[in-house]
Protein backbone atom coordinates (compact mmCIF):
# COMPACT_ATOMS: atom_id res chain seq x y z
CA UNK A 1 0.00 0.00 0.00
CA UNK A 2 3.37 2.28 -0.21
CA UNK A 3 3.56 4.93 -2.59
CA UNK A 4 5.64 5.29 -4.95
CA UNK A 5 6.37 8.99 -4.67
CA UNK A 6 8.11 10.20 -1.56
CA UNK A 7 9.31 12.76 0.07
CA UNK A 8 13.19 13.74 0.04
CA UNK A 9 14.05 14.00 4.30
CA UNK A 10 17.14 15.87 3.77
CA UNK A 11 15.32 18.92 1.66
CA UNK A 12 11.97 18.44 1.87
CA UNK A 13 11.66 18.93 -1.86
CA UNK A 14 9.82 16.39 -3.87
CA UNK A 15 11.42 12.90 -5.47
CA UNK A 16 10.41 10.10 -7.02
CA UNK A 17 11.51 6.34 -6.76
CA UNK A 18 11.66 4.34 -10.35
CA UNK A 19 12.28 0.96 -11.32
CA UNK A 20 13.69 -1.48 -8.85
CA UNK A 21 13.95 1.05 -5.48
CA UNK A 22 10.10 1.61 -6.30
CA UNK A 23 8.93 -2.25 -7.24
CA UNK A 24 11.05 -5.07 -6.33
CA UNK A 25 9.49 -7.83 -7.27
CA UNK A 26 10.44 -11.81 -7.78
CA UNK A 27 11.89 -12.48 -10.86
CA UNK A 28 9.50 -14.88 -11.82
CA UNK A 29 7.68 -13.17 -14.85
CA UNK A 30 10.90 -11.50 -15.90
CA UNK A 31 8.92 -8.21 -15.53
CA UNK A 32 11.52 -6.30 -13.93
CA UNK A 33 13.38 -4.26 -16.44
CA UNK A 34 9.97 -3.80 -18.73
CA UNK A 35 8.67 -2.50 -15.48
CA UNK A 36 11.62 0.15 -15.02
CA UNK A 37 11.04 1.11 -18.34
CA UNK A 38 7.24 1.96 -18.30
CA UNK A 39 7.62 3.66 -15.22
CA UNK A 40 10.16 6.09 -17.29
CA UNK A 41 7.50 6.55 -20.12
CA UNK A 42 5.00 7.35 -17.49
CA UNK A 43 6.89 10.06 -15.56
CA UNK A 44 8.49 11.80 -18.55
CA UNK A 45 4.65 12.06 -19.63
CA UNK A 46 3.61 12.91 -16.20
CA UNK A 47 6.13 16.02 -16.05
CA UNK A 48 5.03 16.91 -19.28
CA UNK A 49 2.03 17.48 -18.60
CA UNK A 50 2.34 18.72 -15.06
CA UNK A 51 5.52 20.41 -14.83
CA UNK A 52 6.32 21.93 -18.24
CA UNK A 53 7.88 24.47 -16.25
CA UNK A 54 9.76 21.99 -14.03
CA UNK A 55 8.32 24.22 -10.97
CA UNK A 56 8.37 22.43 -7.52
CA UNK A 57 4.57 22.79 -7.69
CA UNK A 58 4.56 21.19 -10.77
CA UNK A 59 6.45 18.59 -10.34
CA UNK A 60 4.90 17.88 -7.12
CA UNK A 61 1.99 17.40 -8.94
CA UNK A 62 3.67 15.05 -11.78
CA UNK A 63 4.80 12.84 -9.55
CA UNK A 64 1.59 12.27 -7.64
CA UNK A 65 -0.17 11.84 -10.95
CA UNK A 66 3.10 9.36 -12.00
CA UNK A 67 2.13 7.15 -8.11
CA UNK A 68 -1.34 6.77 -8.93
CA UNK A 69 -0.74 5.17 -12.50
CA UNK A 70 2.22 2.90 -12.02
CA UNK A 71 0.96 1.96 -8.23
CA UNK A 72 -1.91 -0.27 -9.27
CA UNK A 73 0.21 -2.15 -12.06
CA UNK A 74 3.58 -2.62 -10.06
CA UNK A 75 1.30 -3.77 -7.34
CA UNK A 76 0.16 -6.44 -10.14
CA UNK A 77 3.23 -7.57 -11.70
CA UNK A 78 4.07 -8.27 -8.18
CA UNK A 79 0.78 -9.93 -7.24
CA UNK A 80 1.84 -11.98 -10.86
CA UNK A 81 5.38 -13.16 -10.46
CA UNK A 82 4.79 -14.67 -6.76
CA UNK A 83 1.86 -16.36 -8.39
CA UNK A 84 4.25 -17.79 -11.06
CA UNK A 85 6.75 -18.78 -8.45
CA UNK A 86 3.56 -20.75 -6.96
CA UNK A 87 2.48 -22.35 -9.70
CA UNK A 88 6.33 -23.17 -10.97
CA UNK A 89 7.03 -24.89 -7.10
CA UNK A 90 3.40 -26.64 -6.33
CA UNK A 91 1.83 -27.20 -9.74
CA UNK A 92 3.66 -28.54 -12.73
CA UNK A 93 2.68 -31.93 -11.67
CA UNK A 94 -0.72 -31.30 -10.70
CA UNK A 95 -3.00 -33.26 -13.14
CA UNK A 96 -6.04 -30.79 -12.61
CA UNK A 97 -4.14 -27.74 -13.10
CA UNK A 98 -1.89 -29.33 -16.58
CA UNK A 99 -5.19 -29.60 -17.91
CA UNK A 100 -6.87 -26.62 -17.13
CA UNK A 101 -3.28 -25.16 -18.75
CA UNK A 102 -4.30 -27.29 -22.13
CA UNK A 103 -7.91 -25.91 -22.01
CA UNK A 104 -6.06 -22.33 -22.27
CA UNK A 105 -4.10 -23.27 -24.80
CA UNK A 106 -7.57 -24.77 -26.52
CA UNK A 107 -9.19 -21.68 -25.95
CA UNK A 108 -6.25 -19.38 -27.47
CA UNK A 109 -6.07 -21.13 -30.35
CA UNK A 110 -9.85 -21.32 -30.94
CA UNK A 111 -10.60 -17.83 -29.81
CA UNK A 112 -7.34 -16.00 -30.70
CA UNK A 113 -9.66 -12.79 -31.52
CA UNK A 114 -10.95 -12.31 -27.97
CA UNK A 115 -8.98 -14.88 -25.79
CA UNK A 116 -5.16 -14.32 -24.94
CA UNK A 117 -3.43 -15.98 -22.54
CA UNK A 118 -2.30 -14.17 -19.28
CA UNK A 119 1.31 -14.38 -19.91
CA UNK A 120 0.70 -13.40 -23.52
CA UNK A 121 -1.40 -10.60 -22.31
CA UNK A 122 1.72 -9.20 -19.88
CA UNK A 123 4.41 -9.85 -22.43
CA UNK A 124 2.68 -9.01 -25.63
CA UNK A 125 -0.18 -7.27 -24.99
CA UNK A 126 1.42 -3.34 -25.09
CA UNK A 127 -0.19 -2.58 -28.12
CA UNK A 128 -3.41 -3.37 -27.16
CA UNK A 129 -3.28 -1.01 -24.29
CA UNK A 130 -2.94 -4.36 -21.78
CA UNK A 131 -1.50 -3.20 -18.91
CA UNK A 132 -0.19 -4.98 -16.04
CA UNK A 133 -3.32 -4.13 -13.70
CA UNK A 134 -5.72 -4.99 -16.60
CA UNK A 135 -3.78 -8.70 -17.53
CA UNK A 136 -4.84 -9.61 -13.75
CA UNK A 137 -7.76 -8.87 -13.90
CA UNK A 138 -8.65 -10.64 -17.24
CA UNK A 139 -6.58 -13.05 -16.34
CA UNK A 140 -9.16 -13.94 -13.33
CA UNK A 141 -11.87 -13.32 -15.24
CA UNK A 142 -10.84 -16.23 -17.95
CA UNK A 143 -9.62 -18.51 -15.46
CA UNK A 144 -12.99 -18.64 -14.37
CA UNK A 145 -14.11 -19.27 -17.55
CA UNK A 146 -11.50 -22.17 -17.70
CA UNK A 147 -12.13 -23.61 -14.62
CA UNK A 148 -16.28 -23.85 -15.29
CA UNK A 149 -15.72 -25.09 -18.86
CA UNK A 150 -13.26 -27.89 -16.92
CA UNK A 151 -15.69 -29.52 -14.66
CA UNK A 152 -16.19 -32.95 -15.45
CA UNK A 153 -13.95 -33.43 -18.07
CA UNK A 154 -10.43 -35.13 -18.56
CA UNK A 155 -9.37 -34.15 -21.76
CA UNK A 156 -9.35 -30.83 -23.46
CA UNK A 157 -11.09 -32.24 -26.28
CA UNK A 158 -14.14 -32.95 -24.33
CA UNK A 159 -14.43 -29.05 -23.61
CA UNK A 160 -17.72 -27.90 -24.91
CA UNK A 161 -16.68 -25.57 -27.54
CA UNK A 162 -20.12 -23.81 -27.53
CA UNK A 163 -20.49 -23.12 -24.01
CA UNK A 164 -16.94 -21.49 -23.87
CA UNK A 165 -17.96 -19.08 -26.74
CA UNK A 166 -20.84 -18.13 -24.76
CA UNK A 167 -18.87 -17.35 -21.57
CA UNK A 168 -15.84 -15.57 -23.42
CA UNK A 169 -18.19 -13.32 -25.24
CA UNK A 170 -20.68 -13.09 -21.90
CA UNK A 171 -18.44 -12.66 -19.26
CA UNK A 172 -14.69 -11.76 -21.13
CA UNK A 173 -15.63 -9.53 -24.16
CA UNK A 174 -17.65 -6.83 -22.20
CA UNK A 175 -14.87 -6.99 -19.68
CA UNK A 176 -12.02 -5.93 -22.12
CA UNK A 177 -14.02 -3.26 -23.61
CA UNK A 178 -14.72 -1.40 -20.13
CA UNK A 179 -11.17 -1.65 -19.64
CA UNK A 180 -10.44 -0.79 -22.98
CA UNK A 181 -8.01 -3.57 -23.65
CA UNK A 182 -7.58 -4.88 -27.57
CA UNK A 183 -5.95 -8.07 -27.50
CA UNK A 184 -6.10 -8.33 -31.29
CA UNK A 185 -2.95 -6.30 -31.12
CA UNK A 186 -0.72 -8.82 -28.81
CA UNK A 187 2.13 -9.16 -30.99
CA UNK A 188 5.10 -12.07 -30.05
CA UNK A 189 7.41 -9.81 -32.77
CA UNK A 190 7.82 -6.48 -34.07
CA UNK A 191 5.16 -5.41 -36.22
CA UNK A 192 5.57 -5.16 -39.92
CA UNK A 193 4.92 -1.18 -40.18
CA UNK A 194 7.52 -0.79 -36.82
CA UNK A 195 10.19 -3.15 -38.74
CA UNK A 196 10.48 -1.22 -42.17
CA UNK A 197 10.09 2.15 -40.28
CA UNK A 198 13.62 0.86 -38.37
CA UNK A 199 15.56 0.10 -41.15
CA UNK A 200 14.62 3.58 -42.81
Amino acid sequence: PYPLCALAVSDERPCVLLGDSAHAITPFFGQGTNASFEDCFTLSNMLDIHAPDKSEMGMARAFTAYSDERKPNSDAIATMALENFVEMRDLVADRKFLLMKAVENLLENTFESNFRSRYAMVCYGGSGNISYDAALKLGAVQWSIIEEISQGITDPEQVDLDKAYQLITTRLVPFQRKLNVDVTKICHGIPDSEAASSKL
